[in-house]
């Protein structure tokens, strides 16, 4: 018979699950894709085929149950480490090589677009206050929000997006554009022909270094029909 192994829910164990077990938390081959999309909200019970409705709502609650419980919670090193092998398809690595791997996805991140990294803001690092230098241009995951430091500043409190909202630039795109800011910095101006969200209607930029939004400067900027 097939074990699975699978965390508790102290997250410092894990257990061994029966064939059964494990399928009633995520389905088989037919009903896997359901639950997935039901227990991320992807979709309704209206989108499950009437055959499959009631198992695999069935699978999404037992998931709930064994899972909601410690999905805030901090991952334990041993399932993070688990994770990490899923990732490179069961590879055991060592120490040397697992610091490699971090190392990669941290320059990864770093050398990412503003609009790559918009969309992996949880990769990024959030203000410790231990008093270090944040130099200019550094990105800062700020409550699932993605800032970016407009002068260099000292780590601490005081300095955070929240009590000194100019000293940082909101990274805010929708559908693969930027929005405009009600306040464009010298940082976030707008390159000739780059394309921005003003409200509902997405603009162009007919300048380089276009600091003024639509409303301040309609002469820079023209319509683009997105339908």
């Amino acid at each position: 018979m097939k074990t699975y192994c699978t965390p508790t829910n102290n997250l410092n164990e894990y257990e061994i699950m029966t064939e059964d077990a494990y399928l009633s938390l995520v389905g088989n081959e037919e009903q896997a894709p359901y639950a997935s999309k039901l227990y991320h909200k992807e979709i309704t019970t209206e989108d499950i085929p009437d055959e499959l409705r009631e198992s695999v709502v069935q699978i999404v609650a037992n998931k709930v149950k064994q899972w909601s419980e410690y999905a805030d919670r901090i991952v334990p090193s041993e399932e993070l480490r688990t994770m990490i092998e899923t990732i490179i398809n069961g590879v055991k690595l060592k120490r040397k090589e697992a610091n490699a791997f971090i190392t990669g996805i941290i320059a990864l991140r770093n050398a990412a677009t503003d609009r790559t990294a918009s969309e992996a803001v949880q990769t990024y690092p959030t203000m410790k206050y231990d008093g270090t230098l944040i130099e200019t241009g550094t990105r800062i995951n700020w409550n699932g929000k993605l800032k970016r430091a407009a002068v260099d500043l000292w780590d601490t409190e005081d300095n955070n997006p929240d009590n000194a909202p100019d000293l940082w630039e909101n990274i805010d795109y929708k559908d693969g554009y930027r929005i405009i800011p009600e306040t464009i910095t010298v940082g976030l101006a707008f390159a000739l022909d780059e394309c921005g969200w003003w409200g509902d209607v997405l603009y162009k930029s007919k300048l380089a270094s276009n600091t003024y939004t639509p409303e301040q400067y309609p002469s820079g900027w023209e319509i683009v029909d997105n339908n």
